[in-house]
């Protein structure tokens, strides 16, 4: 697993045919277990066959793209690792962004982005993500929309869907707008779908559902949880994600949402962080959401969560999530 090429594609024997336990064993005897390039992660029959596989941790990766030859190295942190993927592409000539369920997600250098499989080595090149009355210049030096973050999700007929959120910049830096954009691939038809739609709040996390569902989650810094489903005609909807009852007056001023991420047993995890002064210690929070519980509430509901507490900051740390998010 240290490279892959055109040449290195995995046969053409379905893993979803091998037997659940085998399929773990398999993913349990891999040399790296990782988001990025787990066996689940860079496997579409394995996903298909394993949605949650248990027992497979979560590291947070750094990427540095070489100047003089089309491949990049992978760097984990929490394991002295390195790995290098080979592009069919200048890696001089792009900054890596995201990966996420299999895809890897690259900007040019004109601020263009497309999505790349390291196994089959599919390549899909996305539409502009803001409006064009967003866009300030038609080169990178005038042109500061970035995406800030981003899920894709793969259907069983082989579309692809991506849900992320840009924002555009004037030329003194100040935000003019964030989009909350979601795009649909059509790999038969060769075509695209996008649809977008103003974000008042500063986005704190995303994911999204896999399968044929095509719902994606997204969560803002003043605790609204957003619901999008996707399809002939794009849902969304927004929650007021509500803190415990038995959390002091006192505290609930100072908890501030800080991440969102999926759990292996299915339900959303809201993350949150309590902090009264500088002298006393953080207190993270992680409150479960029950992602079908959204589909019967109606718009604007107060959705209540369960909590667990942590008081100590090296396991609250160990659980959370931490995003490198490159400013271009």
């Amino acid at each position: 697993m240290a490279s892959y090429s055109s040449s290195s594609i995995v046969s053409s024997h379905s893993w979803s045919n091998l037997p659940l336990d085998l399929l773990i064993s398999i993913a349990e005897r891999l040399l790296v277990r990782c988001d990025l390039l787990s066996f689940r992660f860079v496997c579409s029959d394995w996903r298909s066959a394993v949605p949650r596989p248990k027992r497979l941790p979560r590291y947070t990766t750094w990427v540095t793209c070489k100047d003089d030859e089309n491949c990049c190295d992978f760097r984990l942190i929490r394991r002295e690792i390195n790995l290098s993927i080979t592009l069919p592409f200048p890696s001089h000539r792009t900054h890596f962004l995201f990966a996420s369920n299999g895809w890897l997600l690259f900007i040019t250098h004109h601020y263009s982005y497309y999505l790349f499989d390291p196994v089959s080595q599919q390549k899909h090149w996305l539409p502009p993500l803001t409006r064009k009355k967003m866009r300030l210049g038609k080169y990178a030096s005038n042109n500061r929309s970035t995406l800030i973050m981003a899920v894709v999700s793969m259907s069983r007929d082989g579309g692809v869907a991506v849900a992320g959120v840009a924002e555009a910049y004037d030329q003194m830096g100040d935000s003019i707008g964030k989009r909350f954009s979601f795009i649909e691939i059509n790999e038969k038809e060769k075509s695209w779908h996008i649809s977008r739609k103003s974000c008042v709040n500063r986005m704190i996390g995303i994911v999204g559902g896999g399968g044929d569902e095509k719902r994606f989650y997204a969560v803002d810094e003043n605790w609204g949880l957003y619901l999008l489903e996707a399809g002939p005609l794009m849902r969304w909807r927004r929650f007021n994600l509500m803190l415990p009852k038995h959390i002091s007056v006192e505290k609930r001023a100072h908890v501030y949402c800080c991440g969102l991420r999926e759990r292996n047993d299915g339900y959303l995890e809201v993350q949150g962080i309590c902090v009264i002064s500088l002298r006393s210690s953080s207190t993270f929070l992680r409150m479960k959401v029950q992602p079908s519980w959204l589909c019967v509430y109606r718009k604007d509901a107060n959705v209540y969560c369960d909590e667990k507490w942590t008081d100590r900051m090296s396991s609250a740390c160990d659980n959370l999530d931490y995003i490198f998010i490159p400013r271009l």
